[in-house]
């Protein structure tokens, strides 16, 4: 499970459902402009220096993802960050999407909050990060608050992820 953006191309008045749709059924050649990449993952840094470049994807070491054609673009936070950690994620996800929107052509889409990626308030994200964190508790036993800290009861190395 994650919280999804999603980015595509969009005519102006056309239907978000609509758009999505067309852009799901393919005709992406899986290219993109030449330096988009580039460009993208030089200004994520500036963010946080957690991303880095994947050949065509970025990552992020929270389990983000971000992939994008010329025709559709995507970016994918996994349910797994609790408390600050969480908040944080999901701040880097809509500073991600904003990069995302502004080089490319793309429009953007929150489905989570139903809303064009171009509205979304300060409110809006908030809301988004409340989302966030109550999906964590509920669904993945993690804490509202604490962060990913809080799941551990002493050092552990990172290969025994799986050990709380």
């Amino acid at each position: 499970m994650t919280y999804d953006l999603h980015f595509f191309l969009r005519e102006p008045g056309q239907d978000w459902q609509e758009a999505f749709e067309i852009a799901d059924l393919g005709g992406d050649d899986g290219t993109s402009a030449p330096g988009v990449g580039e460009r993208i993952v030089e200004r994520a840094l500036q963010v946080d220096d957690g991303f880095v470049d994947s050949g065509g994807e970025i990552m992020h070491e929270n389990g983000m993802l971000m992939v994008c054609t010329n025709k559709i673009g995507s970016i994918h936070l996994p349910y797994r960050q609790s408390g600050e950690a969480g908040v944080r994620a999901i701040h880097q996800l809509f500073a991600l999407g904003q990069i995302l929107g502004q080089e490319t052509d793309l429009s953007g889409y929150d489905p989570q909050l139903d809303l064009p990626f171009a509205d979304i308030t300060a409110a809006d994200r908030a809301k988004a990060a409340e989302m966030y964190l109550s999906v964590n508790a509920r669904f993945f036993d993690l804490p509202e608050s604490g962060g990913v800290s809080s799941l551990t009861s002493g050092p552990r190395p990172r290969w025994k992820f799986w050990k709380r």
